[in-house]
């Protein structure tokens, strides 16, 4: 095999087969040596030697068996960070993913790596969660499902409540923090998230999962998979075609009062593998009403046992809080894939997408001024009273679909890799409020609708990405991507259309150095530009629209990984320019919005530790150190007269905190499964330490 790749993996040398399929390792010491023998189209080999003291060379041959190559979901070459030495990455396997999958969202299983916050508006997990890393929000963090993008285009967030037990269905998963690599949809500004579904179905099986805890939590999940039906014993390489289907509910109590939420969910999936391509057609989505639990509880509660779990939702309403103050949201995800290895060397994904959702939030809510509604007439109005108690609903129907296609190419030594990729999506979003119940006035129409506007956002997007191994250590990893995006929307308060786009160039650059015994250098440079989201636009004038938030990421880490001990530590700089944050001010046309402040930073230094004590005892650790400010911003203060009036003052901010980043986190983790139980029995622990944090940029 003429350019066959071999490594020896304990220092790192490299050679390659000539065309006779000769090959030479030169200046090894005496001892006992790992090689590894790779070729595309070929399953690897692994061989261990002995190299003596006083012999002049020692001949080993291989031959290397073809195999079939395992095409797997889009997000593999299109999105995925492609150095492996590189601390900042973290990829949790089908195996850890169910292990720790206790009906919790999503982001419950990501509370034990480094810089990643997860709360829970319930307490209990289960309903509204959120996730931040570095201290990012989760607006500024990309996440994609097999490669199609999960964020909302407007508001730019992923709501994990509307996919609930998707973990059930999930092949692995990939967290990037820092800038990460190019992908579809939103720019990333704290990490990255690329989920796969696209699991290898050949295997028949059928499951049942029933579990329950704490605050009455309860989940029930079945799930099935064919395995390959038609497929010919006498086949060379495995072919035919295979479903799978999955269906969960989960319901919870919550720890908050009232905060209940009832999920259903759906995964369904049907496939045909052929020798050297696969189709596939997955569709999946969940329903989701959860009580209200999203206004926190006041401070002064917090050491107050009979308060700690108060909710003040649905309290406006006089006697009992109102029954129904609740989220009620349904969203159905559409996903066509077609893969092709074209060669030995070139293979092609083409994927199409489309999601639907639609739901609504419904809120009593007391003592409102009926002319903010469309409800005003004389008749009512005739005491001077021009107010009512009322019930609304505020509903979202959008439409989100596209297209995305990968072009990748691996050369036979398996050091070069070239992927070419893009994307085209559309957005149209419908938001409309109707009142549904008025104390004092019969509505003239069933369900008034006292508000409505239209959105559309179409995005455009190709990147390239190369690694090349330039010497037997060293790897280059560059990234050149290139955004467009066109956002149709309505000022709110001037009811006036307006657009924005933007054209974004975003270039990456990353060096591995492997220092061999498992050991890796690495370093990371990124551009990054993203939007602002739907509020920043909508609550905006022509006078007063926001500008795209800048920022470079500098990353510089070390990684040591053997059997028994893992260890990395990152150093990282996030420069912003024009980061948008609340400052109090309110726009020309009376709003509180965020405002673009010329500079700020985060900084910070991660240390991540695992040791496997014994085959069954494995211990975690790991801190965030960070330092996280604007550098300068006006904040703008609202004073009360005491006529009723009010007028802002302006206070000059020097060097505060960011909000929600705390300048320490550290965590420690315990996993114990006991060989004498077979293993059959995990016991784990989990203990984190936050610092001080503050919920403005005061």
């Amino acid at each position: 095999l003429p350019g066959a790749y071999i490594k020896v993996l304990q220092t790192g040398q490299v050679a390659t087969a000539n065309e006779t399929g000769l090959y030479r390792v030169e200046g090894l010491e005496p001892g006992i040596y790992d090689l590894r023998f790779s070729f595309v189209g070929f399953k690897p080999e692994l061989r261990t030697t002995r190299v003596k003291a006083g012999t002049a060379k020692t001949i080993m041959h291989v031959q290397l068996k073809e195999e079939v190559i395992q095409l797997k979901g889009l997000e593999v070459r299109a999105n995925r960070m492609e150095l492996l030495g590189t601390a900042t990455t973290t990829v949790l396997r089908q195996k850890e993913l169910m292990a720790a999958d206790d009906a919790r969202d999503l982001p419950y299983l990501l509370q034990g790596l480094a810089s990643v916050l997860v709360t829970s508006d319930a307490g209990a997990g289960v309903g509204y969660t959120d996730l931040r890393v570095r201290g990012v929000d989760a607006t500024r963090i990309n996440a994609t499902i097999n490669g199609i993008p999960l964020n909302d285009a407007e508001s730019q967030k992923v709501y994990w409540v509307d996919l609930p037990d998707i973990v059930s269905s999930m092949e692995d998963l990939q967290l990037q923090r820092g800038v990460g690599s190019s992908t579809f949809g939103t720019g990333a500004f704290g990490a990255n998230l690329n989920l796969s579904t696209l699991s290898d179905r050949s295997k028949p099986r059928a499951e049942l999962r029933l579990g329950g805890g704490s605050f009455n939590t309860r989940r029930a999940t079945f799930s099935y998979t064919s395995g390959l039906l038609g497929h010919r014993a006498q086949a060379r390489e495995p072919e035919g075609a295979f479903l799978y289907g999955r269906f969960s509910r989960i319901l919870s109590d919550g720890y908050i009062d009232r905060a209940s939420s009832d999920l259903r969910s759906y995964y369904a999936e049907a496939g045909y593998r052929f020798a050297r391509a696969e189709l596939r057609f997955v569709a999946f989505g969940g329903h989701e009403r959860t009580y209200q639990a999203w206004y926190g509880v006041p401070a002064e509660y917090i050491d107050e046992p009979d308060l700690r779990t108060y909710n003040p939702a649905g309290t406006e309403k006089p006697g009992e809080p109102y029954p129904d103050e609740v989220d009620d949201y349904t969203q159905q995800h559409y996903q066509l894939f077609y893969k092709r290895q074209l060669n030995r060397n070139w293979y092609l994904n083409l994927a199409a997408h489309y999601t639907k959702g639609f739901g609504y939030y419904e809120q009593y809510k007391a003592e409102q001024e009926l002319d903010a509604y469309g409800l005003l007439s004389p008749s009512v109005c005739q005491s001077g009273d021009c107010t009512t108690d009322l019930v609304r609903r505020r509903w979202l129907d959008n439409d989100f679909y596209g297209a995305v296609w990968g072009l990748h190419y691996t050369n036979n030594s398996g050091t070069f890799n070239l992927s070419w990729a893009g994307g085209v999506n559309r957005y149209e979003g419908l938001h409309y409020g109707e009142v549904i119940w008025a104390q004092i006035y019969g509505l003239s129409e069933k369900d008034h609708r006292y508000y409505e506007d239209r959105a559309v956002k179409s995005e455009a997007n190709t990147f390239v990405k190369a690694t090349y191994t330039i010497q037997d250590r060293l790897s280059l990893q560059a990234d050149l991507q290139l955004r467009q995006m066109d956002y149709a929307y309505a000022y709110r308060q001037l009811n006036q259309d307006a657009r924005a786009s933007h054209l974004f160039f975003n270039p990456k650059l990353g060096l591995t150095y492997e220092l061999g015994s498992g050991s890796w250098l690495f370093a990371f440079v990124a551009h990054a530009q993203r939007e602002p989201n739907r509020n920043d636009y909508v609550d905006a004038s022509p006078e007063s629209v926001p500008r795209p938030e800048r920022m470079m990421d500098y990353e510089l880490g070390f990684r040591q990984m053997n059997q028994k001990l893992q260890f990395a530590l990152t150093l990282y700089y996030m420069d912003y320019r024009d980061q948008l944050v609340l400052s109090g001010k309110i726009n020309d046309v009376g709003e509180y919005t965020r405002i673009n402040v010329a500079r700020s930073y985060r900084r910070g230094i991660e240390a991540e530790a695992g040791w496997m004590a014994r085959e069954d005892l494995q211990l975690s650790l790991n801190a965030t150190l960070s330092d996280n400010r604007i550098r300068k911003f006006d904040e703008y203060v609202d004073v009360y007269t005491e006529l009723g009036d009010y007028y802002q003052e302006v206070f000059v901010r020097e060097n505060t905190p960011l909000s929600f980043s705390p300048a320490l986190i550290a965590k420690g983790g315990l996993q114990w499964s006991p060989s004498f139980l077979k293993r059959a029995w995990t016991l784990r622990f989990f203990s984190q330490y936050v610092s001080r944090q503050y919920i403005d940029n005061s």
